[in-house]
């Protein structure tokens, strides 16, 4: 079926990707009190007691905005039936017009986590209905081992500001959308009685800080939340910016043991590495939609991977968004397979998904929906229901001439390859060792046998199955020998 120079020929065996009845028997042991932690020193975050990469989807704000229309379980169903183990989403947005909404087209129970009356938000007035859904969101997640990312701030003053619930106009105290960045001090929490005669800037960040604590409170208790504290934010004033996600940094972790990523690739100048109250790195960036090779995101994630101090890097919001253009799938698969081989984990912003409200727009995706979960499910699955042995791997793009590989070696090696072409691999560290050879296709999720192969060679000649776009993994039959 396929030529493979060096190895000893075998009948080609094809099915799924493997995924062992039990994660016991893919050799990982799962204990559920066990929560998502960071590592120190490790690139890879740690879940039920493993090492893990994050794969899954980004709902972003459609969660919020569809209210109790989404539905939540059969969307985390569609997400655990794949073997996906993360999901974003945003804790609120703006008020949108939604009806005009390309994702939505009609008005939408958006579910805010403050009471609004007669069209003005009450700040003070928590809605128990939205942090019981959230709850119940999460604790749905945790059941299937499935992690929560949750974006806390802004809810996008960018261009919304007109209906945000922190306008003066809807009841909160800010005259301009630059404002949502300024504190009164970055250096101190506010008092827990609000005085109605404090300054614009108190009442903000107080009403900021209890919205924090709460969310905080419904992740009490829960193992599979990490809160980024930001979205993007490159329209504020940079230093107000930097002060703000510091302040709430300290304030999270003040309370929470649960992971804290920051989105780094959104200020400009100073960077957060080093900071003791953070765990996790999230960027969202490079660009995917003018499909680059795959070698693009390796090489930007393999840059991350390599800066110090070392901490596990999320890409939480490839942009821009997917809204089901079938002809950007060689895109997708080449983006977060690019992006996981550069040692970084992948949330893909994926708006079909917002059809798992039957009314909006996008519920006509669903064909499109399903083809792209399943490639995220193929990319979760390999990582994490197979044999990879995440820790002691690191990028090494040198070691194939295709540019893009992952590796320990002599142990372990992954490979990505696009069209079918032949490439080499590096083999000079694995001299004396016997690599056992398996091809995975990123398009459908089936896995071919390939036989075996003697390490030794600097220049191992490789042909894929088929003229398309394949992993390859060569595994050491006799690690540490």
């Amino acid at each position: 079926m396929f030529a493979l120079a060096g190895a000893q020929p075998v009948a080609a065996d094809t099915g799924s990707i493997p995924d062992p009845a039990t994660e016991q028997e893919a050799g990982h042991a799962v204990d559920r009190a066990l929560p998502i932690r960071a590592v120190p020193g490790s690139h890879w975050l740690e879940f039920r007691g493993a090492p893990v990469l994050l794969a899954g989807d980004s709902i972003t704000q459609g969660w919020m905005e569809l209210g109790t229309h989404f539905d939540q379980k059969a969307y985390l169903d569609a997400l655990a039936g794949r073997g996906i183990n993360a999901v974003l989403l945003w804790s609120y947005i703006a008020i949108t017009d939604q009806e005009t909404d390309e994702r939505i087209g009609y008005d939408a129970p958006e579910i805010w986590p403050w009471v609004r009356e007669r069209g003005r938000f009450d700040l003070a007035r928590f809605n128990e209905a939205y942090f019981l859904r959230l709850r119940e969101f999460l604790d749905l997640a945790d059941k299937q081992d499935i992690v929560v990312v949750i974006t806390v701030h802004d809810g996008w003053t960018k261009t919304r500001f007109s209906g945000h619930p922190f306008n003066r106009a809807n009841g909160g105290s800010l005259q301009s959308r630059r404002q949502y960045v300024e504190l009164h001090d970055s250096g101190r929490e506010m008092p827990v009685e609000f005085d109605s005669e404090w300054s614009r800037r108190q009442k903000h960040q107080y009403y900021l800080e209890r919205f924090c604590a709460r969310l905080i409170n419904a992740a009490t208790g829960r193992t599979n939340v990490v809160f980024e504290m930001f979205n993007e934010g490159e329209w504020y004033n940079q230093e107000d910016l930097y002060d703000f996600q510091m302040h709430f940094l300290r304030f999270f972790r003040a309370r929470t043991t649960l992971p804290l990523a920051i989105n780094d690739d959104h200020v400009r100048g100073s960077d957060f590495r080093g900071e003791s109250e953070l765990d996790v790195i999230s960027l969202h960036t490079p660009r995917w939609d003018d499909t680059p090779p795959a070698r693009h995101f390796f090489d930007h994630f393999a840059q991350q991977f390599r800066t110090t101090p070392v901490m596990p890097i999320l890409f939480t919001e490839p942009v821009p968004e997917y809204a089901g253009d079938s002809a950007r799938h060689v895109g997708v698969v080449r983006m977060i397979w690019g992006t996981a081989l550069g040692g970084a984990g992948v949330l893909f912003q994926n708006d079909t998904s917002w059809g798992f409200d039957p009314r909006s727009i996008l519920a006509a995706k669903e064909a499109e929906r399903e083809t792209v979960l399943d490639y995220e499910g193929h990319l979760a699955r390999f990582f994490n229901k197979s044999n990879v042995r995440l820790e002691g791997m690191r990028p090494m793009g040198r070691l194939s001439s295709t540019g893009v590989c992952l590796a320990s070696p002599p142990n372990q090696y992954i490979v990505y390859v696009e069209g079918g072409n032949r490439f080499t691999v590096d083999l000079s560290a694995a001299r004396g060792h016997r690599l056992q050879v398996r091809w995975y296709n990123p398009f459908t999720g089936e896995s071919i046998a390939g036989g075996d192969v003697l390490g030794g060679s600097s220049a191992e000649p490789f042909s894929p199955p088929l003229k398309s776009d394949f992993v390859l993994c060569l595994t050491n039959e006799t690690p540490g020998n």
